[in-house]
Protein backbone atom coordinates (compact mmCIF):
# COMPACT_ATOMS: atom_id res chain seq x y z
CA UNK A 1 0.00 0.00 0.00
CA UNK A 2 1.23 3.40 -0.79
CA UNK A 3 1.16 6.72 0.63
CA UNK A 4 -1.69 7.89 -1.84
CA UNK A 5 -3.71 4.60 -0.51
CA UNK A 6 -2.78 4.98 3.24
CA UNK A 7 -4.16 8.86 2.91
CA UNK A 8 -7.34 7.94 2.39
CA UNK A 9 -7.14 6.47 6.06
CA UNK A 10 -6.36 10.15 7.35
CA UNK A 11 -9.65 12.43 8.51
CA UNK A 12 -10.19 14.91 5.48
CA UNK A 13 -11.81 18.61 6.63
CA UNK A 14 -13.71 18.86 3.76
CA UNK A 15 -16.06 15.57 4.14
CA UNK A 16 -17.85 17.21 7.15
CA UNK A 17 -21.17 15.71 7.65
CA UNK A 18 -23.28 18.89 6.70
CA UNK A 19 -26.23 17.05 8.88
CA UNK A 20 -29.50 19.18 10.57
CA UNK A 21 -27.14 19.16 13.25
CA UNK A 22 -24.36 21.85 11.57
CA UNK A 23 -25.29 24.56 13.87
CA UNK A 24 -24.91 22.94 17.31
CA UNK A 25 -21.65 20.59 15.96
CA UNK A 26 -20.27 24.55 14.76
CA UNK A 27 -21.03 25.59 18.35
CA UNK A 28 -19.27 22.84 19.84
CA UNK A 29 -16.37 23.25 17.62
CA UNK A 30 -15.88 27.33 18.29
CA UNK A 31 -15.73 25.99 22.14
CA UNK A 32 -13.08 23.75 21.40
CA UNK A 33 -11.28 26.44 19.21
CA UNK A 34 -11.60 29.04 22.12
CA UNK A 35 -9.21 26.47 23.91
CA UNK A 36 -6.59 27.79 21.64
CA UNK A 37 -7.55 30.88 20.53
CA UNK A 38 -8.99 33.93 22.07
CA UNK A 39 -12.33 35.56 21.12
CA UNK A 40 -10.07 38.86 19.32
CA UNK A 41 -8.46 36.07 17.11
CA UNK A 42 -11.66 34.26 16.45
CA UNK A 43 -13.06 37.44 15.42
CA UNK A 44 -10.52 38.26 13.35
CA UNK A 45 -10.08 35.22 11.47
CA UNK A 46 -13.35 34.07 10.68
CA UNK A 47 -14.82 37.23 10.50
CA UNK A 48 -17.15 37.47 13.06
CA UNK A 49 -17.96 39.95 16.06
CA UNK A 50 -16.70 38.92 19.52
CA UNK A 51 -19.34 39.43 21.32
CA UNK A 52 -21.26 36.80 18.52
CA UNK A 53 -18.79 34.03 19.17
CA UNK A 54 -19.35 34.67 22.62
CA UNK A 55 -22.99 33.52 22.66
CA UNK A 56 -22.39 31.00 20.67
CA UNK A 57 -19.82 29.32 23.38
CA UNK A 58 -21.89 30.44 25.90
CA UNK A 59 -25.17 28.66 23.94
CA UNK A 60 -27.20 31.84 24.86
CA UNK A 61 -27.81 31.44 20.78
CA UNK A 62 -26.58 29.43 17.74
CA UNK A 63 -25.89 30.41 14.44
CA UNK A 64 -27.92 29.86 11.19
CA UNK A 65 -27.52 27.12 8.74
CA UNK A 66 -25.93 28.83 6.04
CA UNK A 67 -23.75 31.27 8.84
CA UNK A 68 -22.57 27.96 10.77
CA UNK A 69 -21.43 26.61 7.17
CA UNK A 70 -19.87 29.66 6.16
CA UNK A 71 -17.67 29.61 10.02
CA UNK A 72 -17.14 26.40 9.29
CA UNK A 73 -15.73 27.02 5.35
CA UNK A 74 -13.74 29.66 7.09
CA UNK A 75 -11.82 27.34 9.62
CA UNK A 76 -11.09 24.48 7.05
CA UNK A 77 -9.49 27.73 4.28
CA UNK A 78 -7.71 28.80 7.01
CA UNK A 79 -6.55 25.68 8.09
CA UNK A 80 -7.31 26.15 12.05
CA UNK A 81 -7.49 22.85 13.26
CA UNK A 82 -4.65 21.50 10.94
CA UNK A 83 -2.22 23.56 12.76
CA UNK A 84 -3.42 22.81 15.98
CA UNK A 85 -2.98 19.07 15.53
CA UNK A 86 0.02 19.98 14.33
CA UNK A 87 1.07 21.56 17.82
CA UNK A 88 -0.76 18.84 19.53
CA UNK A 89 1.38 15.50 17.59
CA UNK A 90 4.35 15.51 17.94
CA UNK A 91 6.98 12.58 17.42
CA UNK A 92 9.96 12.18 18.90
CA UNK A 93 13.11 9.29 18.38
CA UNK A 94 11.49 8.57 14.80
CA UNK A 95 8.26 6.87 16.07
CA UNK A 96 7.89 8.10 19.96
CA UNK A 97 4.83 10.20 20.30
CA UNK A 98 4.21 12.53 23.12
CA UNK A 99 1.26 11.40 24.09
CA UNK A 100 0.80 13.79 27.26
CA UNK A 101 0.37 16.93 24.47
CA UNK A 102 -2.98 15.20 23.86
CA UNK A 103 -4.64 15.80 27.08
CA UNK A 104 -2.63 18.97 27.56
CA UNK A 105 -5.82 20.93 26.69
CA UNK A 106 -8.71 19.24 27.12
CA UNK A 107 -9.93 21.53 23.70
CA UNK A 108 -7.98 18.60 21.73
CA UNK A 109 -10.81 16.19 22.71
CA UNK A 110 -13.40 18.13 21.41
CA UNK A 111 -11.56 18.67 18.12
CA UNK A 112 -10.93 14.42 17.66
CA UNK A 113 -14.72 13.62 18.28
CA UNK A 114 -15.63 16.20 15.92
CA UNK A 115 -13.28 14.82 13.28
CA UNK A 116 -14.76 11.49 14.29
CA UNK A 117 -18.53 12.79 13.56
CA UNK A 118 -17.48 13.84 9.76
CA UNK A 119 -17.59 9.80 9.22
CA UNK A 120 -20.47 8.73 11.36
CA UNK A 121 -23.59 9.92 12.45
CA UNK A 122 -24.97 9.91 15.79
CA UNK A 123 -26.67 6.45 16.08
CA UNK A 124 -24.57 4.22 13.59
CA UNK A 125 -22.66 2.75 16.91
CA UNK A 126 -23.79 1.32 20.00
CA UNK A 127 -20.40 1.59 21.98
CA UNK A 128 -17.50 3.08 21.90
CA UNK A 129 -14.59 1.00 23.08
CA UNK A 130 -11.40 2.71 24.46
CA UNK A 131 -8.05 0.86 23.96
CA UNK A 132 -5.57 0.84 26.68
CA UNK A 133 -6.65 2.52 29.79
CA UNK A 134 -4.49 5.24 28.49
CA UNK A 135 -7.07 6.23 25.95
CA UNK A 136 -9.96 6.86 27.99
CA UNK A 137 -10.49 10.50 27.96
CA UNK A 138 -10.19 10.51 23.95
CA UNK A 139 -12.92 7.56 24.07
CA UNK A 140 -15.03 9.44 26.88
CA UNK A 141 -15.25 12.58 24.25
CA UNK A 142 -16.41 10.23 21.58
CA UNK A 143 -18.88 8.71 23.45
CA UNK A 144 -20.51 11.59 24.61
CA UNK A 145 -20.24 13.48 21.28
CA UNK A 146 -21.96 9.99 19.83
CA UNK A 147 -24.46 9.98 23.04
CA UNK A 148 -23.00 5.77 22.81
CA UNK A 149 -21.91 4.06 25.81
CA UNK A 150 -18.82 3.64 26.98
CA UNK A 151 -16.46 0.92 27.22
CA UNK A 152 -12.68 1.05 28.19
CA UNK A 153 -10.47 -2.19 27.61
CA UNK A 154 -7.92 -2.49 30.87
CA UNK A 155 -4.76 -3.89 30.82
CA UNK A 156 -4.87 -4.38 34.35
CA UNK A 157 -3.32 -8.04 35.23
CA UNK A 158 -5.99 -8.31 37.78
CA UNK A 159 -8.48 -8.06 34.85
CA UNK A 160 -7.69 -11.58 34.48
CA UNK A 161 -10.40 -12.67 36.68
CA UNK A 162 -12.21 -14.73 34.19
CA UNK A 163 -15.83 -14.59 36.08
CA UNK A 164 -15.70 -10.68 35.64
CA UNK A 165 -13.53 -10.10 32.44
CA UNK A 166 -13.70 -11.31 29.04
CA UNK A 167 -9.63 -11.41 28.22
CA UNK A 168 -7.04 -11.67 25.57
CA UNK A 169 -3.69 -12.04 25.36
CA UNK A 170 -1.04 -10.80 23.17
CA UNK A 171 2.85 -10.33 23.05
CA UNK A 172 3.39 -6.53 22.96
CA UNK A 173 5.39 -4.99 19.96
CA UNK A 174 5.86 -2.23 21.66
CA UNK A 175 7.18 -3.52 25.17
CA UNK A 176 7.97 -6.80 24.26
CA UNK A 177 6.24 -8.56 27.26
CA UNK A 178 2.73 -10.70 27.56
CA UNK A 179 -0.10 -8.34 28.10
CA UNK A 180 -3.69 -8.84 28.78
CA UNK A 181 -6.20 -7.10 27.43
CA UNK A 182 -9.71 -7.62 28.74
CA UNK A 183 -13.67 -5.67 28.99
CA UNK A 184 -15.75 -6.23 31.98
CA UNK A 185 -18.35 -8.34 31.46
CA UNK A 186 -21.64 -6.82 30.15
CA UNK A 187 -19.53 -3.72 29.42
CA UNK A 188 -20.25 -5.07 25.34
CA UNK A 189 -23.30 -6.69 24.68
CA UNK A 190 -23.78 -9.11 21.75
CA UNK A 191 -24.73 -7.31 18.57
CA UNK A 192 -23.37 -4.10 19.46
CA UNK A 193 -22.11 -2.20 16.56
CA UNK A 194 -18.65 -1.10 18.10
CA UNK A 195 -16.38 2.18 17.61
CA UNK A 196 -12.84 1.17 18.74
CA UNK A 197 -11.07 4.41 19.81
CA UNK A 198 -7.27 4.23 21.11
CA UNK A 199 -4.95 7.15 21.14
CA UNK A 200 -1.67 6.10 18.74
CA UNK A 201 -2.15 3.16 16.57
CA UNK A 202 1.45 1.72 17.12
CA UNK A 203 1.56 -1.85 18.06
CA UNK A 204 -0.88 -4.75 15.75
CA UNK A 205 -0.70 -7.55 18.44
CA UNK A 206 -2.63 -4.94 20.85
CA UNK A 207 -5.23 -3.97 17.87
CA UNK A 208 -5.47 -8.22 17.11
CA UNK A 209 -6.11 -8.64 20.83
CA UNK A 210 -8.36 -5.73 21.19
CA UNK A 211 -10.59 -6.78 17.94
CA UNK A 212 -10.52 -10.35 19.03
CA UNK A 213 -12.27 -9.29 22.11
CA UNK A 214 -15.18 -7.10 20.18
CA UNK A 215 -15.50 -10.35 18.31
CA UNK A 216 -15.57 -13.23 21.06
CA UNK A 217 -17.99 -11.23 22.63
CA UNK A 218 -20.08 -11.22 19.05
CA UNK A 219 -20.21 -7.72 19.13
CA UNK A 220 -19.29 -6.17 15.95
CA UNK A 221 -16.41 -3.69 15.07
CA UNK A 222 -18.06 -1.14 13.17
CA UNK A 223 -14.81 1.01 12.83
CA UNK A 224 -11.87 2.17 14.24
CA UNK A 225 -10.29 6.01 14.92
CA UNK A 226 -7.11 7.20 16.28
CA UNK A 227 -5.02 10.43 16.85
CA UNK A 228 -1.48 9.40 15.05
CA UNK A 229 -0.89 5.22 13.85
CA UNK A 230 2.54 4.17 12.12
CA UNK A 231 1.90 3.39 8.26
CA UNK A 232 2.50 -0.58 8.54
CA UNK A 233 -0.03 -0.78 11.38
CA UNK A 234 -2.01 1.14 9.91
CA UNK A 235 -1.91 -1.15 6.96
CA UNK A 236 -2.30 -4.81 9.17
CA UNK A 237 -5.65 -2.81 10.71
CA UNK A 238 -7.20 -2.57 7.48
CA UNK A 239 -6.44 -6.14 6.68
CA UNK A 240 -9.40 -6.77 9.47
CA UNK A 241 -12.34 -5.97 7.50
CA UNK A 242 -13.23 -3.44 9.37
CA UNK A 243 -14.92 -0.75 6.83
CA UNK A 244 -14.41 2.80 8.87
CA UNK A 245 -10.79 3.48 9.74
CA UNK A 246 -9.26 7.04 10.13
CA UNK A 247 -6.45 8.66 11.99
CA UNK A 248 -5.74 12.45 12.45
CA UNK A 249 -1.82 11.80 11.17
CA UNK A 250 0.45 9.26 10.00
CA UNK A 251 3.70 8.94 11.77
CA UNK A 252 6.15 8.91 8.95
Amino acid sequence: MGNKELMNYVFNPSSIYWDKNVRSLVVRLLNALKCFYTFKDLEELLNVPQQVLWRYVNFLTVPEENTARRILNRIEELKLVEKIIDQRVKVRDGRVVEKWRFYENVGFLDIFSFYVLTIIRIDDVDTVLGFPEDSTPLATSVAQWLRAYLCIATRNALATDGSKFITEVCTSQVTNTVEYLAVPRGCLERGDLTLLVTDVLNDTELLGAAIRLVRKIQAEPWGLVAVAALPDVLLEASKYGIKHIKVLKLIE
